[in-house]
């Protein structure tokens, strides 16, 4: 049980990082200049699990925007 509760620990974190870098690059660069490869990288995650959060661009900026 131990080891489920800290994988959704480090999922959400991973789900926090995805928003708080593409937030950051996404007003630096402006969303259409800004890619999900830049942001899995800015968010230290692989493509998979960016695209396992947010499996679109679009998606991942309503998120944001709530």
């Amino acid at each position: 049980m131990a080891l489920k509760n800290k994988t959704s620990t480090l999922s959400e974190r991973k789900r926090e990082s995805i928003i708080k870098n593409a937030t950051i690059l996404f007003r630096k660069k402006g969303f259409g200049a800004s890619s999900m490869d830049e942001i899995s990288h800015a968010a230290k995650v692989s493509k998979r699990t960016l695209y396992n959060h947010f499996p679109t661009k679009k998606i991942l900026f309503r998120e944001i925007a709530k």
